[in-house]
C-alpha cells in the first residue's frame, strides 16, 4: 500500500500520484488539465496576453493543487480502510436527479438524503441530514481548504451513519456509530457552526457546518448528545 507521503511527492507531477494509485483515469484527466492550462498559459504570455496569461496560470496552479489534496486523501483513507476501522460505500449508488417541483429550498436536503439512502438496512429511515467539511488547521493553507474531506450525515432511529466523501464529492467511506457509542457531540463557535463528534471506538471528528444545515445538526446534537 502506498504511504501518503509517497503520493503527495509523485503528486507534484501532475497526475502521477494517481497512477501509484491505479486511478488511471484520474491521472489521465488531471495531467492533461493541468499541463493544458500551463501550455495555454505559456502562449498566453509569447502573444502578449498578460491577463489571459495570469488567469490561465492561477487555474493550472489551483487545478495542480487539487490534484495533489485528492490524491493524498485517497491514500490516507486507503490506509485506514485497510486497517480495518472504516467500510467501503455500497456500490450501487442513490439518483441524484432533482424532482422538476421540488422547491428550491429542499434541494440541498434531498441530495444528502439520496445520499444516505443507498446505505440504510431494511427498515432504516434517515431522520435527519445534514453536510460538514472537516476543519482544517490555519497552517493547511490552500491545500487544507482544498484536501479536507466533506461528511454527510444522517441520524436513523438508532444510529449515525457518516458517509466521507472525497473533494469531487463521490464517497470514500462509510462509518456508522449507533447512539450508545457515542461519548461526545457538542456544537461550538459562533452560531453553532463547529461540530465535535466523539464515540467509542476512538473515532473524533472536529467538523464546519455547512450554513444551510445548521438547524438539522442542532436536531441531531439535541437526540444524541
Amino acid at each position: 500500500m502506498k504511504s501518503p507521503v509517497m503520493i503527495a511527492m509523485c503528486s507534484i507531477i501532475p497526475g502521477a500520484g494517481f497512477l501509484l494509485l491505479k486511478q488511471y483515469k484520474r491521472a489521465l484527466a488531471f495531467g492533461v488539465g493541468v499541463v493544458g492550462l500551463w501550455i495555454g498559459g505559456f502562449v498566453a504570455v509569447i502573444a502578449s496576453m498578460p491577463q489571459l496569461a495570469a488567469t490561465v496560470l492561477f487555474m493550472a496552479r489551483v487545478l495542480w493543487l487539487v490534484q495533489l489534496a485528492l490524491a493524498v486523501q485517497i491514500a490516507l483513507t486507503n490506509d485506514r480502510l485497510g486497517a480495518g476501522p472504516l467500510v467501503a460505500p455500497r456500490k450501487k449508488a442513490a439518483s441524484h436527479s432533482l424532482p422538476k417541483s421540488l422547491p428550491r429550498s429542499e434541494r440541498a436536503f434531498y441530495m444528502t438524503r439520496e445520499l444516505l439512502r443507498t446505505e440504510l438496512a431494511p427498515g432504516e429511515r434517515v431522520i435527519k441530514s445534514a453536510l460538514c467539511k472537516v476543519s482544517a488547521p490555519i497552517w493547511a493553507g490552500i491545500i487544507g481548504a482544498f484536501g479536507s474531506p466533506f461528511y454527510c450525515i444522517g441520524m436513523t432511529q438508532k444510529q449515525l451513519i457518516l458517509i466521507e466523501l472525497d473533494v469531487l464529492m463521490i464517497p470514500t467511506h462509510v462509518i456508522r456509530i449507533p447512539f450508545s457509542e457515542i461519548t461526545n457531540a457538542t456544537l461550538y463557535g459562533k452560531s453553532d457552526k463547529h461540530l465535535e463528534l466523539e464515540w467509542r471506538a476512538g473515532g473524533h471528528l472536529k467538523l464546519d457546518i455547512i450554513r444551510h444545515y445548521r438547524k438539522q445538526v442542532r436536531a441531531i446534537v439535541a437526540t444524541v448528545g
